[in-house]
């Protein structure tokens, strides 16, 4: 049976909600929030049925023996703002029609718009911080998203900030990814876990999310293959961390 949707109820895996006329499926357990309405903004927690249920389930990633099949993405770079544009919207359009497929999932946001999902990476003051992934000169990095930034997201490259309206920010089960104290130069054998895949620069080196601390609170970087350390953009431009967390699946 089919309710109608309420702030402050706590909804399942699976079940269907009425919200102003439309049908959406409960794709991740969670209470709901009078500022998460079922919407595009809020497309980690509900799936869009329409004004009739749509009988077939999404594809979600499958897990075995309490671990989650990841999909083998290949490192690419598109080579221009315009392909990763073009790109990052096909990615948002999939995963707002059929919902996640994998534990985590980049979609296309514009400003301040942080969707339901979205994985807290730090805090700087009051502020939440979420990570962000742009395609910057010349490749794809990423930094730091926020309802407190100027424009909604900040991406460091080559020691200058650069400040984004239009970015990916990820987002997906929380439970499912973990934080893997490193330092030096990035090494994935040395994680003792698979990292959560970004891409790669205009080098070819592989990109990965990091976190580090830095004057009272807890952010979210990058570090990047055969370099040495973890980058935060921070002001106008970038700090380096010897010590930082990568972001891997749990």
């Amino acid at each position: 049976m089919t309710r109608h949707w309420e702030s402050g109820v706590a909804y399942g895996t699976g079940e269907v909600v009425e919200y102003q006329g439309q049908k959406y499926k409960i794709i991740q357990g969670h209470t709901s929030q009078s500022d998460w309405i079922p919407g595009i903004s809020t497309a980690a927690l509900y799936q869009h049925l329409g004004s009739e249920e749509h009988h077939e389930p999404p594809q979600q990633c499958q897990a075995s023996r309490g671990v989650y099949e990841h999909p083998q993405v290949p490192a690419q770079n598109p080579n221009s703002l315009e392909r990763w544009l073009e790109d990052a919207r096909k990615r948002a359009d999939e995963f707002r029609r059929s919902g996640p497929r994998a534990p985590t999932t980049w979609v296309l946001v514009k400003g301040h718009e942080i969707p339901g999902g979205a994985i807290e990476a730090g805090k700087e003051g009051d502020s939440v911080l979420y990570v962000a992934r742009a395609y910057v000169e010349d490749g794809i990095y990423v930094g730091k998203a926020g309802k407190h930034l100027r424009q909604g997201a900040e991406i460091g490259r080559q020691h200058k900030s650069h400040a984004f309206n239009e970015y990916e920010i990820l987002v997906g089960d929380s439970r499912a990814v973990r934080w893997v104290e490193t330092r030096g130069v990035p090494n994935p054998q040395n994680f003792g876990a698979r990292h959560v895949e970004v891409g790669v620069d205009a080098s070819g080196r592989q990109i990965f999310i990091t976190q580090v601390s830095h004057n009272g609170g807890i952010h979210p970087a990058r570090a990047s293959g055969g370099a040495s350390g973890a980058y935060l953009v921070y002001g106008d431009g970038e700090l380096a961390f010897q010590e930082y967390r990568v972001l891997c699946y749990a």
